[in-house]
């Protein structure tokens, strides 16, 4: 008989490969090639995207982070991916049932939703956070954008005031099912 914690390990690895994505090598090019348009657009443009984390200075790496984890949600919530490259929008992508997301990612873990306090007007429906690095993510929840624009997730994490949601606070469902 298996005992209380085998069933509960056994529960959350399953939990965690439902929600595992691993960008195969088809998916991997695609997303690499958009990577390097998008740096070649904004370059080209002179516009200076706002990098969010102190991992890297490498743009090119930051839009294949960027991007692989939109192009994974994609891929687990059965919706089409962003492939614009020119064009910009205030969410990454649109749900059935939910509206326009804004997905963001974080290598760590244990990291948090962290989302800029200019978003506090967004356009977007709801915000996701995808975990981890190019090209395995995982999805660390939802949360729709009335319940994450709060006073109480207002944090500074060391570059200014911007609102920071736990993953244990985030809705671990997937938007669709």
């Amino acid at each position: 008989m298996p005992s209380v914690w085998g069933l509960l390990i056994m529960s959350q690895i399953k939990a965690n490969i439902s929600r595992t994505i691993i960008l195969n090598d088809v998916e991997q090019r695609l997303i690499t090639y958009i990577a390097r348009q998008k740096q070649r657009h904004y370059e080209a443009h002179n516009i200076q995207p706002i990098l969010h984390t102190h991992r890297t200075a490498d743009r090119y790496q930051h839009y294949i982070q960027a991007f692989g984890a939109e192009f994974a949600f994609c891929i687990l919530h059965n919706v089409y991916p962003p492939t614009d490259i020119v064009e910009f929008n205030e969410w990454d992508v649109i749900v059935p049932n939910v509206g326009n997301v804004d997905i963001k990612s974080t290598e760590l873990l244990d990291g948090r939703l962290i989302i800029n306090k200019k978003k506090a007007n967004t356009k977007a429906n709801a915000f996701a956070l995808m975990v981890g690095t190019f090209p395995r993510y995982v999805f660390g929840g939802w949360m729709w954008v009335n319940d994450a624009i709060k006073k109480h997730h207002l944090k500074d994490l060391g570059h200014g005031p911007c609102y920071a949601v736990d993953q244990e606070r985030l809705n671990r469902d997937l938007m669709i099912l």
